[in-house]
């Protein structure tokens, strides 16, 4: 999706996920049938994807997508009804945070800080709300 500001917001939160993985070396958001079992899932393993499961996984970190942005016959409403509200507790969607997810920083440092808000401003439910290339090549994460 092309916005007329000149941005491509898809591959900011793409860009986002895969900063994720190359700094904490696994998934943002869970989305392999294997961890159920106890198997170990790999960049390059032939998962079992489950697009429900990642699906309940980013509601877990980002909360249930803004009302305004859920569209008839999109997806998300076979998960939420018109005004955002779940409609089932089929998946845990228990909230997760940023901070809870990262795991190899030591907790309170600027380093930890700085990551989770260069993260954080790419991964947003609303296209609008993710923070623009320019935007991030001036990021204090990615120059410190």
């Amino acid at each position: 999706m092309f916005l007329a500001d000149g941005t491509y917001p898809i591959d900011i939160w793409s860009f986002g996920i895969t900063a994720w993985m190359i700094v904490q070396g696994d998934f943002l958001f869970e989305h392999c049938l294997r961890r159920d079992y106890g198997e170990e899932c790999q960049f390059v393993c032939p998962c079992h994807y489950d697009a429900d499961r990642q699906f309940a996984d980013i509601v877990r970190l980002l909360g249930p997508p803004p009302a305004d942005i859920l569209k008839p016959r999109s997806k998300a409403l076979d998960y939420f009804d018109p005004t955002g509200k779940l409609k089932s507790d089929k998946f845990n969607v228990e909230k997760r945070t940023f901070e809870s997810a990262e795991t190899i920083m030591d907790e309170d440092s600027e380093e930890k800080a700085l990551f989770l808000d260069f993260i954080h401003g790419m991964i947003q439910w609303r296209p609008e709300d993710r923070k623009i290339a320019a935007e991030l090549l001036k990021d204090p994460w990615l120059n410190s």
